[in-house]
């Protein structure tokens, strides 16, 4: 026959065991609670993660966009110092045929000059040799 005593104990234990359940239980969901910052920082760090991908391909890609950008300037400033040399011809070539004009109207008018007429043709045929 059981006893008063026995039932008292095994009242005693079963209400131990919960406790146990109850003590393990708050220290699983103090765990859980601990570990939730952790998740959201994990999934933070994995948007991030991808984030910073995407702006490394971005990065990349422009940085071959601005090599072609270069190359354009590189070809556009060849133009450039092409054209800057045939003004500069041009400008030397207006130059020689004003000067000559000149001294031609100054023949005309005073039937002198012939020097200096001498030493335009010089110029311009100096000028026409080297040019072409």
């Amino acid at each position: 026959m059981i006893t008063f005593t026995e039932v008292e104990m095994a009242i005693g234990a079963i209400i131990a065991m919960f406790a146990i359940i109850a003590t393990c239980w708050g220290g699983i969901k103090a765990i859980r609670e601990a570990i939730a910052p952790l998740a959201h920082l994990f999934d933070t760090t994995q948007e991030n993660t991808r984030d910073i991908a995407q702006m490394r391909k971005d990065l990349d890609q422009m940085a071959n966009t601005m090599g072609n950008y270069d190359e354009y300037f590189r070809k556009d400033k060849r133009e450039l110092e092409k054209d800057r040399e045939e003004l500069d011809d041009l400008k030397r070539a207006t130059t020689l045929l004003l000067r000559g004009v000149s001294q031609l109207i100054e023949h005309a008018l005073s039937g002198n000059h012939t020097d200096e007429l001498k030493d335009s043709k010089k110029s311009i045929d100096d000028y026409l040799y080297k040019r072409n």
